[in-house]
This record gives structure tokens, C-alpha cells and sequence, in this order.
């Protein structure tokens, strides 16, 4: 038996080899690419069940068949493979991939999109005519969540509208009150300029100095590296600025940060962005939102998930999130971006119970 198992696995391996499962999969996408053209609604759905038979087939085949075919799978996590598209093409978002797919297709839809990740909603405009909206509106949602789908973003929920000739927004503010505010803003600007330029010349280090200005307050907000310990002596410098150029008190406000943490927050901005879209937009992981902070050692990765406390498989479920997480972040090309920082990964139940 064992002998028939071997010889099995051995043909499966000659008749599909790694390189045919790649074709399988171009194959696929670019049946998902190909010119907009008119079919109903039952093709569509016959087509697109097609498609997710021929990719369940060949993982089942692949699981039961050979291992060693499976991993290649496992090798391209959903989360990778995301983060690689949205480079290849040069976009920052799911919904920037969103559109750029559906213009490939030659759909009128808008440049913008706005996501909510609390509602997992994806929303665009559709351009063009009012006729067109109304008899594409229904494709276009179809083909956006065949989209979503087949980044395993299945979470994700599109809402397509059509911009009507509005009358511009009233805001009650009167002229003299816009002359006021911007008045204000001027002398605003004008003072966080003389502020910075004497922080400067005494070869204080600071990262901004923002003021404002109105008919409630006078604030002054200073933000100073944890490195700079002569906090005393650049508010006095900052009083007696204010003295010179401005009438009234000013409340002073000190904000500390840390160079070394905000430049690792700068290098692993494009992993967090990647991580919230695709956790949150993976319909079985369960995930609501994801936090990151860089104030904490290690730097900590927060993911709330709307698992119940008292679900028996609460712990398998959040492991699998770690393990999404944890393949993500350590592969060869993100670990080049993140320079082996260490992080931990804590995740939260719906009762916002700890259960990692």
C-alpha cells in the first residue's frame, strides 16, 4: 500500500509540476483581466465557480497528494502576496488595487476611495453618466468583491455611488468672521516661524514648534527628542519670544518623543498598512482592528478581534492570527524592511480579554 501511496505521489508530481500550478494561477488571473464584454448574470456565476473549483481542486490534490507541492502555497502567504501586487502596480492601498483593477477593465469609476475598517467597507464613486451608473452599478460591485476574493479579502463589503450635482456646502460663517480666522492663522504661522528660528540659532534640538492662535486660546506646542534635556531653558526662550511679538499668555505644552522609535515607525508604516487591510479585510481570522505601538520594548502589534471569550477554539483562533502575522513579518523581504526588530503580538477577545 505504501509502495502504491509512493507511486501515486510520483506521478502527480511529473503530471503537475510546480511550474504548471504557476501557469494554473496566471491562468486564472488573467481570465479575471480580460476585456469588459457583456454576460449574464448565471454565466458569471457559473465562470466564477469555475475558477474557485479549479483552485479548490488543485489544493485539495495538493494537500492529499503532495506535500511538497503544498508548500508552495504556504510560501506565498495571502498577506506577501497583497503587499507584492500593491508594489508591482505602485498603489498604498486595497482600494487604490481596487480601482486600478477595474480600470483595467475599462469601468468608469472614481480615483479616490474611502475605507472604513470599523464597518469593513470598502466606497467609490462611479463616473460617467447617471445611466451608466445605473445599469453597471451592480457589475461593477460583483466584479470589485471577485477582486477582494481573490486576495482572500472577503470581509471587505463594496459601496459604489454616483456624484450628483450638489449646491456648494453653506458653513454659516460670515465674511468678517473668514477675515478674522484667517488673521489668526497669519499670526499663527508668523509666531511658530520667530520661534523656531531662535530655538535654532541657540542650537536647541526640537521637531516643531505649532501655534494657535483664536478668540479661546493662545497654545504653544513644542515637540523636543528625549535626548534634549534643556526643557526649562527652551521655554524660557519661547516666553520671551511671545513677549516681543505677542500680546496676552500662552499656554506652553512639551511633547517628548523618541527619534530612534519614530524612525522605526517610519520604515514599518508600509507592514502596519498591510497588516490592517489584510487582517481585518480576512473573513475567518475575525479581526476588527489593529493598533501598533513603538513606545514599548519590545514594540507591541494589538489586534482586536470580535472572538467571544467563551468560544472553545478562542486560543487555536488567535494563534492562527499570530501565525498569519508572524509568517508575514518574517519573511526575507519584510524582515529588510523592519531590520530585525523585535515586536510582540497581543491579541484581544471581543471582551477585550487577552487570549494569546
Amino acid at each position: 500500500m505504501k509502495r502504491e501511496i509512493e507511486k501515486g505521489k510520483v506521478e502527480f508530481d511529473q503530471q503537475y509540476s510546480i511550474e504548471q500550478e504557476e501557469s494554473i494561477r496566471r491562468r486564472v488571473k488573467d481570465r479575471l483581466r480580460q476585456p469588459q464584454r457583456t454576460i449574464n448574470i448565471k454565466r458569471k456565476l457559473v465562470y466564477f465557480s469555475a475558477v474557485a473549483t479549479l483552485v479548490l481542486g488543485l489544493i485539495v490534490s495538493l494537500s492529499f497528494v503532495s506535500p511538497s507541492m503544498a508548500s508552495v502555497i504556504s510560501k506565498i502567504p495571502f498577506l506577501n502576496d497583497l503587499m507584492d501586487k500593491e508594489d508591482s502596480i505602485g498603489v498604498d492601498s486595497i482600494g487604490d488595487l481596487l480601482i486600478h483593477e477595474l480600470k483595467e477593465r475599462d469601468y468608469k469609476v472614481s480615483n479616490g476611495t474611502n475605507i472604513d475598517f470599523r464597518e469593513k467597507t470598502i466606497s467609490f464613486g462611479v463616473t460617467g453618466s447617471e445611466e451608466y451608473f445605473q445599469n453597471n452599478k451592480e457589475d461593477i460591485i460583483e466584479y470589485s468583491h471577485a477582486i477582494l476574493e481573490a486576495h482572500e479579502l472577503e470581509a471587505y463589503k463594496v459601496e459604489v455611488g454616483f456624484p450628483k450635482d450638489e449646491k456648494p456646502y453653506d458653513d454659516g460663517v460670515s465674511a468678517e468672521m473668514k477675515r478674522k480666522y484667517d488673521e489668526y492663522e497669519k499670526r499663527s504661522l508668523k509666531l511658530s516661524e520667530e520661534i523656531s528660528s531662535s530655538l535654532n540659532e541657540r542650537h536647541y534640538k526640537f521637531k516643531s514648534a505649532d501655534v494657535w492662535i483664536n478668540d479661546q486660546v493662545k497654545n504653544i506646542s513644542l515637540e523636543i527628542p528625549v535626548s534634549e534635556s534643556r526643557i526649562e531653558e527652551i521655554k524660557e526662550v519661547v516666553r520671551k519670544v511671545v513677549e516681543e511679538k505677542e500680546s496676552g499668555e500662552f499656554t506652553i505644552k512639551v511633547y517628548r518623543y523618541d527619534p530612534v522609535r519614530e524612525e522605526a515607525e517610519r520604515r514599518w508604516s508600509p507592514v502596519i498598512d498591510t497588516l490592517v487591510e489584510g487582517l481585518i479585510g480576512k473573513d475567518d481570522l475575525q479581526v476588527e482592528l489593529v493598533g501598533f505601538t513603538f513606545y514599548s520594548d519590545p514594540y507591541k502589534l494589538s489586534v482586536d478581534t470580535a472572538i467571544k471569550e467563551s468560544d472553545p477554539n478562542a486560543l487555536i483562533k488567535a494563534e492562527n492570527i499570530e501565525e498569519e502575522i508572524h509568517t508575514f513579518i518574517n519573511s526575507e523581504k519584510i524582515q529588510e524592511i523592519v531590520e530585525g526588530d523585535d515586536y510582540q503580538v497581543v491579541i484581544y477577545s471581543k471582551e477585550n480579554k487577552e487570549i494569546n
